[in-house]
C-alpha cells in the first residue's frame, strides 16, 4: 500500500471517530508538517499508522485539555516486513 492510500483511510478513520473539538483540531490542526513526518520519518520505519493516534487529546492538571500532533498507545511499534 502506498503512503498515500494508506494516510488517507488513517485519518477517515481517525475523523469517523472524533466528535466536538478533537474531532476540529483534527480537521483543522492537522496540516502539512505532521503529514511531513509521517511521510518522511514514521512511514519509512514502520510502513502503518497502527497504534498512532493523531490530535491526541490528553488532561493536565493547569489548564484541562492539551492535544498532542501523535500519541503511540499499542505498545512498542513493530517495522511492517
Amino acid at each position: 500500500m502506498s503512503f498515500d492510500t494508506a494516510y488517507s483511510e488513517f485519518m477517515v478513520e481517525h475523523q469517523k471517530m472524533r466528535r466536538g473539538e478533537s474531532l476540529r483540531r483534527l480537521q483543522q490542526g492537522h496540516g502539512y508538517a505532521e503529514k511531513l513526518f509521517l511521510e518522511h520519518v514514521w512511514w519509512p520505519a514502520f510502513g502503518h499508522f497502527d497504534g498512532v493516534h493523531p490530535e491526541y487529546e490528553v488532561y493536565d492538571f493547569k489548564d484541562g485539555t492539551r492535544y498532542l500532533d501523535f500519541c503511540h498507545t499499542s505498545g512498542t511499534p513493530q517495522a511492517s516486513n
